[in-house]
């Protein structure tokens, strides 16, 4: 004979049970309705053997081995302003990382000491900036990056309001440290 005891648990068991199983119902229902939207998104193809033009776009972008997001070497207009502040502010000389992470946060980006240095080592991957042969910690932009994005000419103008009125806008802490910003 069965007590309250082995009762009580048979219950929990089987309540643990009907829950789980609506946690996997609710899976599976969130499944289904995303394989619904791609579905809506391809549209229907007038000949089942012919694929969708959507399905034809999705093709030819995965040949063409493209992958989206900005070109090897491009940079951001605020990084470009801060690149042409280093380069007008300190004409063939090095300026430090320090001195970048004041001229970031005068063009709005908050910037740590560390995430400046992985910036810069990123950028001189691109020989948009080049470090000092004998003293780490200083660096200086290239020619070919002053020629490339104009600020060989005079120095490029902050379109948008200043920092010190309105604050960093941008912070780069938590995002992608690959240089292609």
């Amino acid at each position: 004979m069965m007590n309250t005891a082995d009762i009580d648990a048979s219950i929990r068991n089987r309540e643990a049970q009907v829950e789980e199983l609506r946690r996997q119902l609710e899976l599976a229902e969130a499944e289904l309705k995303g394989m619904k939207t791609i579905r809506a998104a391809i549209g229907r193809s007038a000949h089942p053997h012919q694929p969708s033009r959507a399905a034809a776009v999705i093709e030819k972008v995965r040949q063409a081995g493209y992958s989206g997001g900005r070109q090897p070497g491009a940079i951001s207009r605020p990084w470009r302003m801060i690149y042409s502040d280093m380069y007008h502010g300190f004409p063939n000389a090095w300026f430090s990382e320090q001195q970048l992470t004041i001229s970031a946060f005068n063009n709005g980006i908050k910037l740590r000491p560390k995430e400046a240095k992985d910036r810069l080592s990123a950028h001189a991957m691109h020989r948009i900036v080049e470090q000092a042969p004998d003293s780490p910690g200083y660096w200086r932009v290239t020619e070919e990056a002053a020629r490339k994005f104009g600020f060989d000419k005079e120095p490029l103008k902050n379109e948008a309001p200043s920092a010190e009125a309105s604050g960093p806008q941008e912070s780069l802490g938590t995002g992608d440290q690959t240089g292609a910003d």
